[in-house]
C-alpha cells in the first residue's frame, strides 16, 4: 500500500505528462497548416461549391433548404457565404428600378423600393438559420458543461476504486469505462487534462492489480482489436471520393481512438504509426486539394480584374441619346453575367475587387439617372408648348367658321406632331385634352350638317325619281336626246343629298345615264358618244353648258383628275393623324369610301380622255 500511495501521490505529475503526450500525438498527425485549413473549412463540401453563379431564385431555394437543415452549424456557414451575393443582386435590382422610375417621369426623392417575394423569403430563411445556430451553440455549451460534470464525477469514482481495490474493482472499472464512452464532448479547455487524468487512473488501476494481470492483458488485447478496426476504417477512407467527408470521419476516428484504453506495449507504436500513416495521407490530399482551390481562385481573380477594368470604361460613359444609354445598360448587364459566371475569389483579396466592380456599377447608374433628369427638363418644355396648342384648339372648338377653323385645327395638328415627347405621367392627359378640343369642333360641324339632312332627303327623292325614269326608258330602249337632257337637269338641279347617300345616288345616276345612252335605239352612235362624254363631264362637276371645244374639255378633265388625286392623298394623311382615335374605324370607313369613289371617278375621267382622243382623231 505504501507503493500504491506513492504512485497516487505522483498522479498530477503523470497527468501533465500524458496530457502533453496526447497533445503531441494529436498534432503530429498533421502539419499546423493542415489543421488550420481543417478548422477554417469545417464544412468544406460547401466551400467546393461556387455560389457566385447562382441567380436569385437558386439562392432563395438554397437558403430555404438550409433553414430546414438539422446541421445548423453547416447551414449558417453556407448562408453567410451566399448572403453578400444575394445583397449585391438586390442592390442591382434597386438601382435598375430607380433608373426606370426616373425614366418614367418619377423623382428620385419619391422612389421607394420594395423587394420582391424572393427577397422576403431569403430574409426569413436567413433569420431562421441564425436563430437555430444561436440556439445550437447555447445548447451545445450547456451539454458540454453537463458532460464535464459527469466525467469529473466518474474520475472521482475511478480514483476511489483505484485507492480501494477489491474483488469487485474490475467490474466497477468496466462500468466506469462504459459510462465514460457514452458521455459526449466536453469544453475544449478541459478535454486534454480530463483525458490525461482518466488515462493515468486506468493505467494505475491495471498496474496495481497484479492479481488481475491476465485480465488486464485480455483487456489490452480487446483494445488492440478495437484500435485495429479503427485503422482499417481509416484506410477505407482513402477511397472516399469526398475529401470533406473523409476528413470529418477521420477526425471522429481520432476521437474514438483516444477514448479506447491501452493496448499491449509491443503493439502500441506499430498500431499508432499505422493510424498516423493513413491520417497523413488524407491530410496531405486535403492540403493538395486546398492548394488547387487557391490556384483556381487566383485565376478567377485575374479574370474578374479584367472585368473590373471593363466596368471602369462604363463608369465614365456619357451620351445625350436614350438608345446609347440603353445599349450601354445591356452591355453592363452582360458584363455582370460574365462576372457571376466566374468562380470564387481568395478571401484576402476578393473583397477589394468586388467593391471596386460594384462601385463602377453604381456610378454608371448614377450617371444614367442624371441623364434622365436632364431629359425630363426637355419633356417639361415640350409639355408647355403642347399645353399652348391645347388652349388654341379649345378656342377654335367653339368657332362656327367651319372651313376656316377646320384648316386652322389641321395646322395645329401638324405642329403637335413636330413637338417631342412630354413626361410620361402627362402624355395621355395632354393628348386627350388636345384631341377633345379637335373632336368637339368636328362633332359640332357634323351636327350642323345633320340639320340639313331633312332637305337633302327630299332632294334625294327627286334624284331617285329621275334615275328610275332613266332606268325605265333604258329597259324599254325608248330614250331620246331631249328626254335625257331633261332628266339630267332634273337630277342636277335637285340640290344636295345626305352624305351617306351621295356616292350611291351618284353612281346610280351615272350607271343609269350610261345605260340610257347605250340602250336607246333613238340615238345614233355619234350622238351616243357625245352624250356619254357630256355625262362624264357633268359627273366631273364642271360647268354643264354646251362644251365649246374638245381641247377645253380635255383640260377640265385633267385638272379634275389632279384634284381627285390630291384629295385622296389628303384623306389618307388625315387618317394617319387620327390613328389613335376611338372613332378610327368609322373614320377609316368614311375615308376608304371617299377614296374608292374618287378612284372610280378618275377611271371615268380616263374614259372621257379616251373618247376625246377618238374625237380628235
Amino acid at each position: 500500500m505504501e507503493t500504491q500511495h506513492d504512485e497516487l501521490g505522483s498522479e498530477n505529475q503523470k497527468t501533465e505528462q500524458i496530457a502533453s503526450e496526447l497533445t503531441e500525438n494529436q498534432v503530429s498527425s498533421s502539419s499546423p497548416e493542415v489543421m488550420d485549413e481543417l478548422h477554417e473549412d469545417e464544412h468544406h463540401e460547401d466551400a467546393e461549391v461556387d455560389y457566385s453563379s447562382y441567380d436569385k431564385t437558386q439562392l432563395v431555394e438554397l437558403a430555404e433548404k438550409l433553414s430546414h437543415d438539422t446541421d445548423a452549424q453547416r447551414a449558417d456557414a453556407v448562408l453567410r457565404k451566399i448572403k453578400p451575393l444575394f445583397d449585391d443582386k438586390r442592390e442591382a435590382e434597386r438601382n435598375e428600378a430607380l433608373s426606370k422610375f426616373i425614366a418614367d417621369g418619377g423623382e428620385e426623392g419619391d422612389f421607394r423600393f420594395k423587394g420582391d417575394n424572393l427577397a422576403s423569403r431569403f430574409d426569413a430563411a436567413f433569420r431562421s438559420v441564425r436563430e437555430k445556430r444561436k440556439k445550437q451553440i447555447e445548447d451545445s455549451e450547456k451539454t458540454k458543461l453537463q458532460h464535464l460534470t459527469a466525467k469529473k464525477e466518474l474520475l472521482e469514482r475511478l480514483r476511489g476504486i483505484v485507492e480501494n481495490e477489491n474483488n469487485e474493482s474490475m467490474a466497477q472499472v468496466k462500468k466506469v469505462q462504459e459510462e465514460w464512452k457514452s458521455i459526449g464532448a466536453v469544453p475544449a479547455a478541459e478535454a486534454a487534462n480530463l483525458s490525461a487524468t482518466y488515462g493515468v487512473l486506468l493505467d494505475k488501476f491495471y498496474s496495481n492489480m497484479s492479481i488481475y494481470r491476465e485480465l488486464k492483458e485480455l483487456d489490452r488485447k480487446k483494445n488492440f482489436e478495437a484500435k485495429l478496426e479503427i485503422c482499417e476504417r481509416a484506410e477505407k477512407l482513402l477511397n472516399e471520393p469526398s475529401l470533406n467527408k473523409a476528413v470529418k470521419e477521420l477526425n471522429d476516428l481520432h476521437e474514438e481512438f483516444k477514448n479506447i484504453g491501452p493496448v499491449p506495449k509491443a503493439e502500441q507504436e506499430t498500431l499508432w504509426n499505422r493510424f498516423k500513416e493513413v491520417s497523413d495521407k488524407i491530410y496531405t490530399s486535403r492540403r493538395e486539394y486546398v492548394e488547387t482551390i487557391r490556384k483556381e481562385q487566383d485565376s478567377n481573380l485575374q479574370a474578374k480584374t479584367i472585368l473590373c477594368e471593363r466596368s471602369e470604361a462604363l463608369a465614365t460613359f456619357n451620351s445625350d441619346r436614350i438608345d446609347d444609354w440603353n445599349a450601354k445598360t445591356e452591355e453592363l448587364m452582360t458584363l455582370q453575367k460574365e462576372w457571376n459566371e466566374v468562380g470564387g475569389l481568395p478571401r484576402n483579396k476578393g473583397a477589394e475587387i468586388v467593391k471596386k466592380f460594384w462601385g463602377n456599377f453604381k456610378i454608371f447608374f448614377a450617371n444614367k439617372s442624371q441623364f434622365f433628369k436632364k431629359l425630363e427638363e426637355t419633356k417639361q418644355n415640350n409639355l408647355a408648348r403642347k399645353n399652348a396648342l391645347c388652349e388654341q384648339a379649345e378656342a377654335l372648338s367653339l368657332s362656327e367658321e367651319w372651313d376656316t377653323a377646320a384648316d386652322q385645327l389641321k395646322e395645329l395638328q401638324n405642329q403637335w406632331k413636330l413637338i417631342g415627347a412630354v413626361p410620361n405621367k402627362f402624355r395621355n392627359s395632354s393628348y386627350e385634352r388636345f384631341k377633345k378640343a379637335i373632336d368637339t369642333f368636328f362633332d359640332r360641324k357634323r351636327a350642323f350638317l345633320n340639320e340639313q339632312d331633312a332637305e337633302y332627303i327630299k332632294n334625294l327623292a327627286v334624284k331617285v325619281a329621275a334615275c328610275e325614269k332613266m332606268e325605265a326608258a333604258a329597259a324599254a330602249k325608248t330614250g331620246t336626246w331631249e328626254e335625257l337632257q331633261a332628266l339630267q337637269k332634273e337630277f342636277e338641279t335637285a340640290g344636295f343629298v345626305p352624305r351617306k347617300e351621295k356616292d350611291k345616288i351618284q353612281q346610280r345616276y351615272l350607271k343609269a345615264t350610261d345605260n340610257y345612252i347605250l340602250q336607246s335605239e333613238q340615238i345614233d352612235e355619234a350622238d351616243r358618244a357625245k352624250l356619254r362624254l357630256t355625262a362624264q363631264v357633268r359627273k366631273g362637276g364642271r360647268n354643264q353648258e354646251v362644251i365649246q371645244n374638245v381641247k377645253g374639255q380635255e383640260q377640265n378633265i385633267r385638272r379634275r383628275m389632279t384634284q381627285l388625286e390630291n384629295d385622296i392623298h389628303l384623306w389618307r394623311n388625315n387618317l394617319g393623324f387620327f390613328a389613335s382615335s376611338r372613332n378610327i374605324d368609322a373614320l377609316r370607313s368614311e375615308v376608304e369610301r371617299k377614296v374608292a369613289a374618287a378612284q372610280r371617278e378618275i377611271d371615268s375621267l380616263k374614259d372621257q380622255l379616251r373618247i376625246i382622243a377618238e374625237i380628235n382623231n
